[in-house]
């Protein structure tokens, strides 16, 4: 599966990171697991990297059900990095639609995200 994450309960943190092959199923279920996930915390930052990501075929009805059934709370900031014009479009979609606009930002510079979210530049 090219989504896996990791949860840093101590710092708040959810960092994600996608890589090859993104499809639907991959996103539907990186979501599911994380829902499910006894160490996650809806109010925790989220750090999502889809720099390595090759190719996708992530449909628009799945990024719209996906802002939907979002995981996390009000108050969470979320930052997406989102390097190719594709994904950037895609993240961007997703920003839209997603019930709290002032907590999810789509960036294509690493730096940029890890500050806005508050985080080292490391």
């Amino acid at each position: 599966m090219p989504a896996t994450y990791t949860i840093d309960v101590a710092r708040g943190l959810v960092v994600t990171r996608l890589w090859g092959r993104l499809t639907d199923e991959d996103l539907i279920d990186h979501q599911q697991r994380l829902r499910t996930d006894p160490e996650f915390d809806p109010g925790f930052r989220q750090f999502a990297d889809f720099s390595d990501v090759e190719e996708t075929t992530i449909a628009p009805e799945v990024i719209r059900e996906l802002a939907r059934t979002n995981p996390w709370g009000a108050g969470a900031r979320r930052a997406m990095l989102a390097p190719s014009d594709l994904l950037f479009g895609l993240a961007r979609m997703f920003e839209m639609l997603d019930e709290h606009l002032d907590e999810v930002r789509v960036f294509r510079n690493a730096d940029e995200a890890r500050a806005w979210l508050g985080l080292d530049a490391d």
